[in-house]
């Protein structure tokens, strides 16, 4: 059995991306949820911000992708954190 050659999202992670109402939003999401490391805490809140979206507005996107690297208050910041994240747990 091969490992995957590629990083891969939490299942929640593609559970919360099926909200996503185009194509190229949840491909957006998925791209920069794994490029930059998001929690499904992180994933949520720039799905619910509408990050997608400000970005196609914006007129200074640099800018706006640098705010949103940011660590926010409740992000887990090391990978013990993010084991214990449960927001999306069934458990």
């Amino acid at each position: 059995m091969a490992l995957a050659t590629h990083p891969t999202s939490p299942w929640p992670a593609y559970v919360r991306r099926l909200s996503v109402k185009t194509a190229s939003a949840r491909a957006f999401y998925e791209t920069e949820g794994l490029r930059e490391g998001w929690s499904v805490r992180r994933l949520d809140r720039q799905i619910s911000s509408r990050l997608y979206e400000r970005l196609a507005l914006s007129r200074n996107k640099v800018a706006l992708i640098r705010k949103t690297a940011d660590v926010q208050p409740g992000d887990p910041r090391t990978p013990e954190e993010a084991i214990r994240d449960r927001s999306f747990s069934s458990f």
